[in-house]
């Protein structure tokens, strides 16, 4: 695509954000929660071989990796619980420390549990590798919500038979922190904090794009997720910078070469 195709759609998409904010879109997300019937949900499968291949560990049972997540899931949920938070916004330092993982594998364990409601939504529009890991385009459809094409219900997709529901996106934008500040996702927000369950939104690298700062205000908490030789000491004070007055439910170690214990 060119660059100036680029920028056309570019002002296409602005002014379809401009037009929605103005009409009946904004109004109709928020009265979707009572109309919302998730068995109307598609359900989908993740291929075992290529959930494998993207380290989705929380999909294998007798695995230390699993085992890591399924604790993460467990202090994330105790830690949630006792604050009454219910939205949780994941992010990085910088790409490449494994954000993405984080939010699948911590949905996908939280989903696990009996009469678990959880939504993951793809808010990283600079790289949206979710539906690349979850092997799952052509089922990117959160776009197609926001500009009033799909209702809430069509643009989900359950994942196999659990509580987990996924609204995907593989759709590049550049202007993506006005959107995230824009009205019809205030509202988006609204709808999943309404429906109830845990609502985990996968962002941009912190330190790479103002787009967490740009939805972070909508969301309960964060987890932020680091990385073993590659998160410097400069980061994190940076990073503890930005975070300041906002609620931390954790911080992540990703990459690390130590051996991860095993419970039996």
């Amino acid at each position: 695509m060119s660059l100036i195709e680029k920028a056309v759609n570019q002002q296409r998409l602005a002014e379809k954000i401009e037009e929605v904010s103005k009409g009946d879109h904004a109004q109709s997300l928020l009265k979707s929660k009572s109309s919302l019937d998730l068995s109307d949900v598609k359900r989908v499968t993740i291929d075992p071989s290529h959930a494998f291949e993207y380290r989705l560990a929380a999909t294998r049972d007798d695995d230390s990796v699993a085992s890591a997540y399924k604790m993460l899931r467990t202090r994330a949920a105790q830690r949630a619980k006792a604050n009454g938070w219910t939205s949780i916004a994941v992010t990085a330092m910088r790409a490449g420390e494994g954000k993405s993982v984080t939010s699948i594998n911590l949905a996908l364990s939280l989903a696990a549990q009996p009469d678990q409601k959880v939504f993951l939504v793809d808010l990283d529009f600079h790289n949206h590798s979710v539906v690349k890991y979850l092997g799952l385009s052509g089922h990117a459809h959160l776009m197609d919500f926001v500009r009033g094409n799909r209702g809430l219900a069509e643009a989900l997709v359950q994942i196999d038979n659990n509580g987990l529901y996924c609204l995907l996106n593989e759709e590049h934008i550049g202007d993506s922190s006005e959107l995230l500040m824009s009205p019809q996702m205030a509202d988006l927000a609204k709808v999943f904090g309404s429906i109830g369950g845990t609502v985990i939104y996968d962002l941009p690298p912190l330190l790479e794009a103002d787009d967490f700062l740009a939805f972070s205000d909508r969301v309960d908490c964060s987890l932020l997720v680091v990385s073993e030789g590659q998160t410097t000491r400069h980061d994190m004070r940076t990073a503890a910078e930005r975070l300041k007055g906002r609620e931390l439910l954790g911080v992540v170690l990703n990459k690390s070469r130590g051996d991860v214990p095993k419970y039996y």
